[in-house]
């Protein structure tokens, strides 16, 4: 094995390391329904149950074929 591959492989094994014991943080935004989809515009309804812990639904939506669009305003940036 030459000095190249050996670097390689010390690459992937730390990328490997890293990304499977690095910490993962959950992500926090404000969601805000916007209007653009006029009458099939999304809803949300908060503090629902969901799986016994308590969160944020989003309901309504347009659909066209199989797929569902949703459209909120600006999040909140943390």
């Amino acid at each position: 094995m030459n000095q190249a591959e050996n670097s390689l492989g010390k690459l992937l094994i730390g990328g490997f390391l890293l990304f499977t014991f690095a910490p993962i943080f959950p992500a926090a935004a404000q969601i805000t329904p916007d209007n653009t989809l006029g009458t099939e515009r999304s809803r949300l309804d908060t503090n629902v149950l969901i799986n016994n812990v308590l969160g944020d639904k989003i309901n309504g939506g347009a659909i066209r074929d199989r797929n569902l669009f949703h459209s909120f305003s600006e999040n909140l940036k943390l």
